[in-house]
């Protein structure tokens, strides 16, 4: 209602597969069959840009995702209290003075105890040296059941942002989507954790400096089977929101749910690239960006989702 949020049907990887492990790689990589590429898509858009920042990207996660693969600058994290060295000033020091050379190993370690640092001087401590918790503003509440753990880590994203560390990019995941049976319950209550994560983030936050894309690497099928849910799909959506999105509409050539225009007859067929999404993203943040450089050999046509 508000026309912040687009919505992009039909979307998704084009090359037919139903795999979540190949569609997932092939996605995050950034491509549609090259799997022979040894970084991630975001990592290549964060190629050749300043990024002398405390925290230039990370992944509110317990490892990197394929997205941020072979990326130098960027962490994962699931906690600020974890996100620390162990032993106060002394250990740091010890540590600082292993890392006092120029090789590669040497310079990865110190802006690693940079970053910790750096991001540890900014946060609010009690007088124990606990930190204190955190307060969402503007009313935001984030979802306590169903979505809790996707609204905890837009939670710390939400903090990250506030505590100005240089954040560009972050990736977030939000699983347990694939609801080969009892659909009828499960599915509302997974977009119901969605919306009220992705509502209380946007209002803590404020929209206006951050865009949110939300994708998938694979849709539901057409037809229910036997234990009502929907097998592995092909045609997806993607949602986009932020205070430069030209929402309150959706995007996208709807190929119809006839049996003839349906993808092997079973699903919905796709008519965007999830590629198209992205790249009309990447370049209203940087229009001076060599698309070709992070997407090869793909060349997209905008669908006018940003002003």
């Amino acid at each position: 209602d508000s026309g912040q949020l687009a919505i992009v049907h039909a979307c998704g990887l084009t090359n037919g597969t139903r795999s979540h492990f190949e569609a997932t790689d092939l996605m995050e990589r950034g491509t549609e069959t090259d799997r022979g590429l040894n970084s991630g898509w975001i990592t290549r858009y964060l190629a050749n840009q300043s990024t002398a920042r405390i925290l230039p990207a990370v992944a509110i996660s317990a490892g990197l995702p394929g997205s941020l693969l072979n990326c130098p600058i960027a962490v994962s994290m699931t906690d600020l209290n974890g996100y620390n060295l162990p032993g106060g000033d002394r250990y740091r020091q010890a540590i600082q003075q292993f890392y006092n050379g120029s090789d590669f190993l040497t310079l990865s370690g110190q802006e690693t105890i940079q970053s910790v640092m750096g991001v540890r001087s900014r946060l609010p401590f009690n007088k124990d040296g606990s930190l204190k918790s955190y307060q969402p503003a503007n009313g935001a509440n984030y979802p306590t059941e169903t979505g809790a753990e996707f609204g905890n880590q837009l939670k710390l994203l939400a903090q990250l942002l506030k505590i100005e560390v240089g954040l560009q990019v972050a990736t977030l995941s939000y699983g347990d989507w694939d609801t080969h049976e009892d659909q009828t319950y499960r599915f509302p209550e997974l977009v119901k954790g969605l919306s009220q994560a992705l509502s209380a983030f946007y209002r803590d936050v404020g929209g206006d400096h951050v865009t949110i894309v939300v994708m998938s690497e694979f849709g539901r099928r057409l037809k229910a089977n036997q234990s009502g849910g929907t097998d592995h799909g092909h045609g997806g959506v993607i949602l986009v929101m932020g205070g430069s999105v030209k929402g309150g509409q959706i995007y996208g050539q709807w190929p119809g749910l006839a049996n003839e225009q349906l993808d092997r007859g079973a699903d919905l067929a796709i008519t965007t690239d999830y590629r198209t999404v992205l790249s009309e993203v990447l370049l209203k943040h940087r229009p001076s960006l060599d698309l070709g450089a992070v997407f090869a050999n793909f060349t997209a046509q905008p669908l006018g989702l940003l002003s």
